[in-house]
């Protein structure tokens, strides 16, 4: 989901260059040195059906929600919101 939302609101090359180099770190056998293109993920994206990102994201939040175990209020997740401007 890293890819989709992007922390800090970097761009896909800032996000695509990150995993590389973390995947690099971590001896992940990757399929060429150079990182794919931006412009390449793009288009590849554009082809997935429209539900294909909502179930990767499902899935990917119940896997996390399977192995942390997050402090609840009485049961309830907490979630913070600021309104102030």
């Amino acid at each position: 989901m890293k890819i989709i939302s992007g922390k800090n609101n970097h761009g896909y090359s800032y996000i695509i260059n990150e995993i590389w180099a973390e995947y690099i770190h971590e001896k992940i056998p990757l399929p060429q040195h150079k990182p794919v293109s931006a412009s390449s993920m793009c288009e590849a994206r554009m082809k997935l059906p429209d539900d294909a990102i909502k179930t990767i994201n499902k899935n990917i939040v119940s896997v996390w929600e399977d192995n942390t175990h997050p402090e609840t209020w009485k049961g309830h997740r907490l979630f913070a919101i600021d309104g102030s401007k």
